[in-house]
């Protein structure tokens, strides 16, 4: 599958490749929506892709939503089995993937997700400058600017830098609270 879309705005080509990265997991499927919805309508043409990763075995449960969005490229990640094949091979016994279930706390996902970002040069699968990470909460509320990522002087900003809202991150205990106004923000059914 692609990861440009025609219908989303040309990319300016005079400034860096940027590509998106997400890592995410099919119990955050909700946030992940207004993630997309937000980086569709906001980080591009700034962004030159989106790859987003999942263990395999929530492909299923995810594939509805990635499936809606043609710019997208979904990788299913190798880095879960990894995991668990090593744990194998050092303890003789079997790690669930399972988000809780397992022995190697705090869950195979979230060192798999680690190794995912860490990796995400050979999973985003072309030639990128720079990649961008974001997680299945964040939202854009504003067209990403190159003085987003980069100092005035060219040079990538390490840091993070102050958005004053413009980005906002939520988790699932905060949803009431920010759920009726991202969706109204981003033009989406509050369902």
């Amino acid at each position: 599958k692609s990861s440009r879309d025609p219908t989303l705005p040309t990319r300016d080509p005079t400034l860096p490749t940027i590509a998106g990265f997400i890592r995410t997991c099919a119990k955050d499927d909700l946030l992940l929506q207004y993630a997309l919805a937000s980086l569709c309508r906001f980080g591009f043409p700034l962004l030159s892709s989106l790859t987003i990763t999942y263990a395999p075995h929530e492909a299923a449960a995810l594939a509805p939503l990635l499936a809606k969005h043609a710019w997208i490229r979904a990788v299913p990640s190798p880095n879960d089995a990894l995991i668990q094949a090593a744990v194998r091979s050092i303890s003789g016994r079997n790690a669930s993937t399972a988000a809780g279930k397992s022995f190697f706390a705090p869950g195979i996902g979230y060192h798999a997700q680690m190794i995912d970002k860490l990796t995400a040069p050979e999973l985003v699968g072309h030639d990128a400058d720079f990649i961008l990470y974001f997680d299945s909460d964040n939202v854009i509320t504003r067209p990403l600017r190159p003085s987003d990522i980069f100092a005035s002087d060219g040079r990538v900003r390490l840091a993070a830098v102050p958005y004053h809202g413009s980005f906002v991150s939520f988790g699932k205990m905060h949803e009431n609270a920010w759920r009726h106004r991202t969706a109204f923000a981003l033009g989406l059914p509050d369902e």
